[in-house]
């Protein structure tokens, strides 16, 4: 909760329900967790929903995990398209420096 609290305290003004096109007005953030993952709030919610699982131990809750996950990565795919439309370099050059969801790894 506390990072996703605080991806969302970085985001500011500029968040919007996802897949949404930046704003003209929008900047990129590139700061606080998103200088570690492109997509924050994804991965936090994703951990949440994991740990639920993890806690109850209840198969349903497992499914919805997955299917968050499953429901995600197109998600995320239509967010950086816009967000490159939106930034070009700047953003293709964040991305190389970042991973989407998991820091070092994925």
């Amino acid at each position: 909760f506390f990072f996703m609290t605080w991806a969302l305290i970085c985001m500011g003004n500029n968040y919007q329900l996802g897949g949404s096109m930046p704003r003209k007005k929008d900047k990129l953030v590139t700061a606080g967790p998103f200088h570690l993952i492109r997509h924050p709030t994804y991965a936090a919610a994703l951990s949440i929903s994991a740990g639920i699982f993890c806690l109850t131990q209840s198969w349903p809750l497992f499914i919805v995990f997955v299917l968050y996950f499953i429901l995600i990565l197109p998600l995320i795919g239509a967010e950086e398209e816009g967000l490159q439309k939106a930034y070009g370099r700047q953003y293709i050059s964040y991305r190389q420096k970042t991973k989407k969801l998991i820091p070092y790894i994925y």
